[in-house]
C-alpha cells in the first residue's frame, strides 16, 4: 500500500474456523512490534504483520500467523504552472519567475522543498544561460521519510543576442585615389557591440558576404 492508506480488512483480515478474536501487531525492520487495528496509518517501510488468535473456548490453543506488508513512499506530483515550453529569452537576460514556477500540492510543501537544475548544476533566478535550448529540472526533495524525491522537466529557449556594427567614420567622405591602400583608421575601422561579444569583422566589397 502507499503511505497514507489506512489499514483495512485486506491487511488485517485473518480468519479462524472456531470462535474467538484476533489482535494484530506491526513490526518495522528491526523495530519493536506495535499494536495496530483497522484505519491505522503506518509510516513508509517494510513490516511484519502478526495476527494472534485467542479462542473463546479453553479447548483450543492460541495461534499466531505472520505476513509481510510494504508501505510505499508517497511521490508528490510536480506540475509547471504554465506551458512546459517557456517563452524565449535573449542571451544576457536573467531567468525570470516563469522558469521557476513548478509546484507540488499544498499538503506537501511542509515536507520538502523545490530546487532547480540544469545538467546537475544548480540554477536560480539570477542565472544567465548561453544561447540554445536548455532543459530545466525541478526537483522535490523531501524532509520526511514518508515521501520520495520526484522531478519534472521543462525547456527554455535562449536566443542569440544581436550585435551592432558601427563604422566610426561612416559620415565622412571615404573617396580616395586609385592605387592608394585602404586605411585601418579611416576605411576599415568598424566596431561591434555588445562589449562581451567575441569574434571578428570581415570586410567585403559591394553586397558580397
Amino acid at each position: 500500500i502507499d503511505y497514507g492508506t489506512p489499514l483495512s480488512a485486506l491487511q488485517l483480515g485473518a480468519v479462524s474456523g472456531v470462535e474467538g478474536s484476533f489482535t494484530y501487531t506491526a513490526k518495522k525492520d528491526d523495530g519493536d512490534a506495535e499494536p495496530v487495528d483497522i484505519d491505522a496509518i503506518l509510516d513508509a517501510g517494510t513490516y511484519t504483520l502478526e495476527a494472534t488468535f485467542t479462542p473463546n473456548s479453553g479447548n483450543y490453543e492460541s495461534r499466531t500467523a505472520t505476513n509481510e506488508l510494504v508501505v510505499n513512499k508517497l511521490k508528490p506530483a510536480i506540475a509547471w504552472k504554465d506551458d512546459v515550453t517557456f517563452a524565449e529569452i535573449t542571451y544576457g537576460e536573467t531567468l525570470d519567475e516563469d522558469a521557476f514556477n513548478a509546484s507540488v500540492d499544498d499538503e506537501f510543501y511542509s515536507f520538502g522543498s523545490l530546487s532547480y537544475f540544469e545538467n546537475d548544476e544548480s540554477i536560480d533566478i539570477r542565472s544567465i544561460l548561453p544561447a540554445g535550448t536548455h532543459t530545466i529540472t525541478a526537483k522535490f526533495e523531501p524532509t520526511n521519510d514518508n515521501y520520495d524525491t520526484n522531478t519534472a522537466v521543462a525547456t527554455v529557449q535562449v536566443i542569440k543576442k544581436a550585435t551592432v556594427i558601427t563604422c566610426v567614420t561612416e559620415d565622412e567622405d571615404l573617396t580616395f585615389t586609385y592605387g592608394a591602400a585602404l586605411s585601418a583608421d579611416k576605411h576599415l575601422n568598424a566596431t561591434f557591440t555588445p562589449a562581451d561579444a567575441t569574434g571578428e569583422i570581415v570586410y567585403t566589397e559591394g553586397e558580397e558576404a
